[in-house]
């Protein structure tokens, strides 16, 4: 064998290694504990920030754009688009997600739809006071659209291995997405760098 076909073989065995490393990583994070951070200040001021149109660029989808309709804070029905950074220049479409509830120092919780307004997946910022800190913990869920799952049950078992994959890979982007936000947040309220 040449050595540029020795030096494909070990790249293709470093992407193989990477890929399988990857996927652990995501299954450990799909399978951890939801994620949840500690505030050192009263609920009163984690949920000003976290629930104010406001300051929502401050700390979530950090590199990309937020946009909200309106300033203050959030009520039922408002809709957050977060513009995603160009990856290797091609378009993405924003993310939107809408406030399905509001219970102000109690909860934030909102939904994200596809283009079709389908439902994708949910997300639930419950604060809970101890004491001087407030501890904020973030559920995450996602939906694969009926469609999907029925055409996953008729086709092949590597199909529905497949869609199960994907929904898992959804679900850790999801809480890894999460706990860096809930940790931006945390860092914003108590002056962190």
């Amino acid at each position: 064998m040449s050595k540029w076909m020795k030096g494909c073989l070990v790249i293709l065995a470093l992407v193989a290694l990477a890929m399988w490393w990857g996927y652990r990583k995501m299954v450990s994070v799909a399978a951890g504990p939801a994620p949840m951070v500690t505030i050192n200040a009263p609920a009163s001021r984690v949920f000003a920030s976290l629930a104010n149109a406001d300051s929502l660029s401050t700390w979530m989808a950090r590199g990309n754009k937020v946009v909200v309709s309106r300033h203050g804070l959030l009520v039922q029905g408002d809709t957050i688009a977060v513009q995603p950074t160009k990856a290797f220049g091609g378009r993405m479409d924003r993310i939107r997600w809408v406030v399905s509830s509001v219970i102000p120092d109690r909860l934030l919780a909102l939904e994200v739809r596809d283009s079709t307004g389908v439902l994708a997946g949910t997300r639930r910022d419950s604060l809970i006071t101890d004491g001087a800190t407030t501890r904020v913990i973030s559920n995450v869920t996602v939906s694969i659209p009926d469609s999907l799952a029925r055409g996953s049950k008729s086709d092949s078992a590597n199909a529905g291995a497949m869609l199960n994959m994907t929904s898992r890979m959804m679900f850790s982007a999801f809480r890894m997405e999460s706990q860096l936000d809930l940790t931006r947040l945390k860092n914003r309220i108590e002056n962190r760098k």
